[in-house]
């Protein structure tokens, strides 16, 4: 846990299967880690003991410039979000794919008031049989242009309708959804285009 802890910049994590102790945070960012890499990584749960403390990456403070690609991320048993965001402003989370493996997963990401300017794009959310969302984006009201989702799937069968994609967002201006669908069918193609709540 602590990964890139105090004021490293630049730190960089890839190739790399990621299986995290239950009840932590597998990684940390605090004041001034500013420009992360980590690409190419598949964090895995599977076997961990089920607790809502267990995250991938908990950026606790001020934190800028990340970029995550590349990664697959695999939820079993009703662990914590992937990504908590206190203060993160300008990062990127692209090309990677969520599974859950459990019924009613709360949240993928959680951003606080003071986000600004994150963007998470063509991404692929899924489940098993069992796995559910029950939001995929929870975010903070009345902060402007928190987060912009652009061209991301989500499997039809783990969201209950498309607008439960989000939650806690107070204005269309906190949080952009654009191109983004609901798939409608076991093809993965077409579907339900994604909307606010």
């Amino acid at each position: 846990t602590g990964g890139f802890a105090g004021s490293v910049d630049d730190g960089e994590i890839g190739f790399m299967r990621l299986v995290p102790i239950t009840a932590g945070t597998f990684m940390g960012a605090t004041n001034g880690a500013d420009g992360g890499y980590v690409h190419d990584v598949w964090y895995d749960t599977t076997g961990v003991t089920a607790s809502t403390a267990t995250e991938f990456l908990n950026a606790a403070a001020t934190v800028s410039d990340w970029l995550v690609e590349r990664g697959y991320f695999l939820v079993s048993g009703l662990q914590g979000d992937c990504f908590t965001w206190a203060t993160a402003t300008r990062w990127v989370v692209q090309d990677s794919i969520f599974c859950t493996m459990t019924v009613s997963y709360a949240t993928v990401f959680t951003l606080a008031t003071n986000c600004v300017g994150n963007v998470v794009q063509r991404c692929y959310f899924t489940a098993d049989n069992d796995g559910t969302y029950t939001n995929i984006f929870t975010g903070a009201a009345d902060q402007d242009w928190q987060l912009s989702v652009l061209d991301c799937r989500v499997q039809g069968t783990a969201l209950a309708t498309a607008t439960a994609i989000e939650t806690g967002f107070g204005t269309t201006l906190d949080i952009e959804l654009a191109e983004n669908y609901q798939t409608g069918d076991a093809t993965t193609e077409g579907g339900v285009l994604i909307t606010l709540a």
